[in-house]
């Protein structure tokens, strides 16, 4: 089971918070899920089918799969979001915050918290109840500019080595390999 917990601090202690749980077991439908109960201060629910739960449990996570929350009863100061997975890094997604106040997307880790600040003042729009949602996509492979390849096999062990430009823009890479050169 995967889990994603994304509390909300207006200070340094929690307001509100919900929790996403993705299991090939669960259901997409309202059932086995917990509604969410408002209460007079803050209020973060993610809104499912027209329900606003704190837990929401779902069928596995695909590309372009979307988290809406809402968001409510917010005072006029500055917010944190503390996006906190556990196991989401194996569904090969990326993790996107939208807010749809400003537009900006923010990107999420899915192997490590990640933290997102956000101002509620008098302006009606930082009020909105659906500002927020999270987009999961693909990860996309990103074109690599190599400098220098070396390949060498030693008791039936394949060792490869290699250079590329702009390495720091990179995190990891993923090494496939091919009998034919099409089927990886």
């Amino acid at each position: 089971v995967q889990t994603c917990a994304l509390p909300i601090f207006p200070d340094s202690s929690i307001a509100d918070g919900n929790l996403l749980a993705v299991d090939e077991t669960y259901s997409n439908g309202i059932d086995d899920d917990a509604v969410k109960f408002l209460n007079t201060g803050e209020n973060i629910c993610i809104k499912e089918q027209n329900q606003l739960l704190s837990v929401d449990k779902r069928q596995t996570i695909a590309d372009n799969d979307t988290v809406w929350y809402s968001v409510s009863n917010m005072r006029n100061q500055r917010y944190q979001f503390h996006f906190e997975p556990s196991d989401f890094a194996a569904l090969g997604l990326q993790a996107t915050l939208l807010d749809r106040y400003n537009g900006n997307e923010y990107s999420l880790s899915l192997e490590d918290s990640s933290s997102f600040n956000f101002d509620v003042n008098t302006d009606p729009g930082t009020h909105m109840i659906d500002r927020f949602c999270i987009i999961f996509r693909t990860l996309s492979p990103v074109p690599v500019a190599f400098i220098n390849v070396k390949a060498t096999r030693k008791s039936n062990l394949n060792n490869v080595e290699w250079q590329v430009s702009d390495a720091g823009l990179f995190t990891r890479f993923e090494i496939e390999k091919s009998a034919d050169g099409s089927n990886f």
